[in-house]
């Protein structure tokens, strides 16, 4: 029996579908080990075993799905007659690719007349089920996008800071807003792969009583032009 470990394609950010050819098959069930960059063959670990014991020969295919974005891995079939196991004599490499990132907006704390606290996480976290794993994608630029409506991005009103960011929670603080008046904010993140927005969350600042809109002096005197909220009960 002679087995040969097939490139890996349709690779995506957690996978790709490892292949395999089997010709001189006497019957057999079929498998996979993988390994990735920074463990040893020897610590690589059974993919997947499957398919029925049979006879035919030919390509079979894998569809792995369990692995972690921005990772070199190394795949080589085998496959298993009674009694003993058959490798492929070569191995085969393949490295996952990256998504944007996944953020969660935070109901805004603090809310006053004029500004907000805002909070958010950013979820993506780049290991996968290989806690093992120290590779990262680092989001470039996090922050918040808000609008009086509708869905806000980065071509609306933005704060954000830029730099290297893992995952976890980040909070910020929205001011010089306007009073009386609904804000809708979205957490936003950006990594090489793009920009990820969160669910939008939406807050009203509150209305003063008093309003003080100019001070000015004049001849030692101070004056000032204020603005009255409610309504007039007696005049």
């Amino acid at each position: 029996m002679i087995i040969t470990t097939l490139p890996v394609t349709l690779i995506s950010a957690i996978g790709g579908e490892l292949g395999m050819n089997i010709a001189d098959n006497p019957g057999c069930t079929r498998g996979f080990i993988i390994y990735h960059e920074g463990q040893e063959p020897g610590d690589a670990v059974s993919a997947n075993i499957y398919g029925r014991y049979n006879e035919r020969d030919g390509d079979y295919f894998y569809n792995y799905t369990t692995g972690a974005q921005n990772t070199k891995y190394y795949v080589k079939a085998y496959a298993d007659i009674i009694g003993s196991r058959v490798y492929a004599s070569n191995w085969e490499s393949f490295t996952t690719g990256i998504t944007i990132p996944t953020l969660v907006t935070k109901s805004a704390g603090d809310v006053t007349y004029y500004s907000a606290q805002l909070a958010a996480s950013l979820e993506t976290r780049t290991w996968g089920t290989h806690p093992d794993i120290t590779s990262e994608v680092k989001a470039s630029r996090r922050g918040f996008c808000w609008a009086y409506e509708g869905y806000p991005d980065i071509d609306d009103n933005v704060i954000e800071e830029s730099g290297e960011f893992s995952y976890g929670g980040y909070q910020m603080a929205l001011e010089g807003l306007e009073s009386g008046q609904i804000h809708v904010v979205r957490a936003f993140a950006e990594n090489p792969q793009g920009i990820g927005y969160g669910d939008r969350i939406q807050f009203t600042t509150g209305i003063p009583e008093i309003e003080i809109e100019n001070v000015r002096a004049e001849r030692n005197r101070a004056f000032m032009s204020i603005r009255l909220y409610g309504e007039i009960t007696e005049v």
